[in-house]
């Protein structure tokens, strides 16, 4: 089991090793490796407080609704992609700033920015959105409390959250 109790304030804990390919799709009822307060998009709405889809939605991806998740943790992106999955969100993942960089093509709708990455500062990444003009929202999640959060906000992210981060709140910064 893996502990996400810095992440998702001790809330979530699952087996990230059962965890199948990211891009198999979303997970559907009793997927295995899911917690249980996962195990189907009416119990992650629950576990998120978000509102149910209107009828006829199924839960489909909107256009549009594209977020980038930047994260070296593979427990917390995976438990983000399950929670964005879960309200219809198509995800893409990247582990390290070179693969953030990459992945903005296509422009997502949102990045969730991890700062601390093996290759880098998360920074640079919200440095080249900036810098090209994407009309792209950054929430920036951190646990850091110095005198890195002045730089941050010196760069116009969206949001800035701070770990644990409370998942409500992150898909209001979000949706925008």
């Amino acid at each position: 089991m893996t502990d996400l109790g810095h992440f998702a304030g001790g809330e979530l804990a699952f087996n990230v090793e059962s965890e199948g390919d990211p891009a198999v799709g979303p997970p559907t009822g009793d997927a295995p490796g899911l917690p249980p307060e996962l195990a189907s998009v009416r119990m992650a709405r629950a576990v998120d407080r978000s509102p149910e889809p209107s009828p006829g939605g199924g839960g489909a991806v909107e256009v549009g609704r594209r977020v980038l998740v930047v994260e070296d943790d593979r427990a917390s992106r995976v438990a983000l992609r399950r929670l964005f999955v879960a309200r219809g969100w198509e995800v893409a993942e990247a582990a390290t700033l070179a693969e953030g960089l990459a992945s903005l093509e296509p422009p997502p709708r949102c990045v969730v920015l991890d700062l601390m990455l093996p290759d880098g500062n998360g920074l640079e990444l919200l440095r080249r959105i900036r810098s090209l003009g994407m009309r792209v929202r950054v929430v920036v999640a951190t646990g850091a409390s110095d005198a890195r959060v002045e730089e941050i906000a010196g760069l116009g992210p969206d949001s800035l959250l701070r770990k644990p981060i409370d998942f409500p709140t992150l898909f209001k910064h979000c949706e925008g």
